[in-house]
């Protein structure tokens, strides 16, 4: 932030997106169970002994919580947005996985005073998908070598569970979106 901040003029708006890598189901509850599943056994192979993949799985399963915004140099009254979070999830939907004991403490950089997060609906973020669409968005993520032929094969179940509860919904597809996070803030 300290970057960003040289980088800007006073005044100047700063703007950070963080999108999580677990999309929510928004119209097929049976599907999302297994979805959740999916990402908790995602979650217990992606814990490793590696300090960067460790850092990923901090930082990434917590959106913007550890950016701090030291008023050294941002005007107070930054915002933190939540864009499409479960309401009673807050912040929570951007993790990994929806099992708050697999999930690790991170603490601020800078120990700024909190703002309070600011909820948002965006529907036009919104994706109609076919069912084949979750084994193929799971495909583009990688998980550190090696892995097990036992995560291999839960995933390969889940993902059948998935396809399953979404094609013998009505329409044969389900609705997807990403939690994500912003902050907007000012230089000072």
């Amino acid at each position: 932030m300290r970057q960003a901040a040289r980088a800007l003029k006073s005044g100047g708006t700063l703007a950070v997106v963080h999108y999580t890598v677990r999309s929510r189901i928004l119209d097929n509850p049976e599907a999302q169970i297994h979805w959740d599943a999916l990402w908790r056994v995602f979650q217990d192979h992606f814990q490793s002994d590696s300090p960067l993949m460790m850092r990923i799985a901090k930082q990434g399963s917590r959106g913007l919580e550890y950016v701090g915004l030291d008023q050294e140099f941002w005007e107070r009254g930054a915002k933190r947005i939540l864009i499409n979070c479960e309401a009673d999830k807050g912040a929570k939907s951007l993790w990994i996985c929806d099992d708050e004991s697999k999930m690790f403490p991170v603490e601020n950089r800078e120990q700024p005073e909190r703002e309070d997060f600011e909820k948002v609906r965006e529907p036009d973020w919104d994706r109609v998908v076919e069912p084949g669409w979750f084994r193929e968005y799971m495909y583009t993520i990688q998980l550190p070598p090696p892995v097990p032929q036992e995560y291999k094969d839960k995933e390969a179940t889940l993902l059948d569970a998935v396809f399953e509860a979404v094609a013998k919904n009505g329409s044969g597809k389900a609705t997807v979106t990403w939690p994500s996070t912003a902050i907007l803030a000012t230089r000072s």
